[in-house]
């Protein structure tokens, strides 16, 4: 997010801090933060700023592309409208803006992979132990046996 307190002043032009932070919903406190380079926003801030600022979150992350926003699809377009469907739209922007968190998507992806593989171990370790308990039964079945057996056997 190299320059992006510079995007996000220019995008407040002249409103107030006050006003801008209000109207995204955080903190005058948080967009200094912002502004000043102290904190980055997470992506629901950033796709809030976006909206209010009518600018794209390529441009607005990075200062990639056109700083406009992208038109909506319509009716008349081939792609599927999820216009009008919040999630379905968060969704949407959420993948547009995935590849600027290429690493922390990288981290997250490896990090639930090794609990998967941890889950996996675990559960092979389960059956093994549930083997050898299996087996240790069995083999505790067969001593009682043969010791009722001996038992019988002597006078």
């Amino acid at each position: 997010m190299h320059d992006f307190p510079a995007r996000l002043a220019s995008v407040i032009g002249e409103e107030s801090r006050n006003s801008f932070a209000r109207r995204a919903g955080f903190s005058e406190a948080v967009l200094r933060k912002y502004l000043d380079g102290a904190q980055k926003p997470g992506m629901e801030n950033l796709v809030r700023i976006a909206e209010l600022a009518n600018v794209s979150l390529d441009w607005l992350i990075a200062g990639r592309g056109s700083r406009a926003a992208p038109r909506r699809a319509t009716a008349a377009t081939d792609q599927p409208s999820v216009a009008g469907n919040p999630r379905w739209e968060k969704i949407v922007r959420l993948i547009d803006c995935a590849q600027f968190y290429e690493a922390e998507i990288d981290t997250l992806l490896h990090d639930i992979f090794f609990r998967i593989l941890q889950a996996a171990e675990l559960a092979k370790l389960r059956r093994e132990i549930d083997a050898i308990r299996n087996q240790q039964a069995i083999e505790s079945d067969h001593c009682r046996r043969v010791i009722d057996a001996l038992q019988k056997m002597t006078p």
